[in-house]
């Protein structure tokens, strides 16, 4: 199959598998040759090889109505692997703030106000992409062992800054609530059909 084919096709996992395989022994370039795929397609399923490999290998991804952003949908999910593989939590907030950022790069040829990135439409772009909001199962946030440093440090840095910048004390306020990390993980995130989303 030498020339690129531009009709949109879905593939079984296992398919995707043997151009990944492919893919890797000769080259993303030689891939798009050979299957006649889109060399960003194959990028794209070679980032997510792992996630592939837990897949049934008999399933089909864009089942049902096709986005009408293909291109900004594919980086999209290239940005949640990512993420994913990193460990990261990803809720459909962040879903949603990312591909509003996306849409405003002019490769992808939307017009300003066309793409909203709703609520609606980010619950089609995950039921296309095998994605879901699960719930972690295990979650054991320790703190660090440099907390109360850390705590010592803030409380030294608010005062520099106060002497520095001589603050009025009635624009230096003290929360009395519950205090939660910066780098604090959600219990909830988005992941894909079989990924194990247990964090230690």
């Amino acid at each position: 199959m030498a020339a690129a084919n531009t009709k949109q096709q879905s593939y079984t996992t296992s398919e995707k598998l043997k151009i990944i395989q492919f893919a890797e022994q000769h080259g993303n370039h030689s891939a798009q040759r050979e299957f006649g795929i889109a060399e960003s397609n194959i990028r794209l399923w070679r980032r997510s090889k792992e996630n592939l490999e837990k897949r049934p290998r008999l399933q089909r991804a864009n089942r049902g109505r096709k986005g009408a952003w293909p291109r900004l949908e594919q980086d999209l999910m290239a940005w949640i692997t990512e993420k994913r593989n990193n460990g990261l939590a990803i809720l459909p907030t962040m879903v949603r703030l990312k591909a509003m950022e996306l849409s405003k790069h002019p490769q992808y040829d939307i017009a300003a106000g066309e793409f909203k990135a709703s609520k609606d439409w980010c619950q089609r772009f995950m039921k296309r992409n095998g994605l879901s909001l699960r719930q972690k199962t295990t979650l054991a946030q320790r703190l660090r062992r440099d907390y109360e440093e850390k705590i010592v440090q803030f409380h030294q840095f608010v005062l520099r800054h106060r002497r520095a910048h001589n603050y009025p004390l009635y624009l230096v306020a003290n929360m009395d609530e519950s205090p939660i990390q910066f780098d604090m993980p959600s219990n909830r995130t988005v992941s894909t059909i079989g990924e194990k989303t247990v964090t230690i």
